[in-house]
């Protein structure tokens, strides 16, 4: 078929996994591994797997900051004068 291209699968040297390895221990995901090295997110996931690193890595030591609440959410139920002066 022309204009169809097939991907080459191109072998992983010792220096590439040994640099993988460390970037994602680092906190790296795979795609941003996948862009640094040239590689496919597809591959990456792959050699991840063949060198059999945790797909859940622990969270980093920076707190997440907390998510705002959508309008007219509420974090606690209705106090009960809150239910008398609506009516319920």
């Amino acid at each position: 078929m022309p204009g169809v291209k097939y991907a080459v699968s191109v072998p992983w040297s010792d220096e590439e996994r040994t640099t993988l390895r460390r970037m994602y221990e680092n906190g790296l995901g795979p795609a941003r591994i996948a862009q640094l090295l040239g590689r496919s997110k597809y591959s990456v996931h792959s050699q991840l797997k063949a060198l059999h690193l945790p797909r859940q890595r622990p969270a980093p030591d920076k707190p997440r900051p907390p998510q705002p609440l959508r309008p007219g959410a509420r974090t606690l139920p209705p106090l009960p004068s809150e239910l008398s002066a609506n009516g319920c």
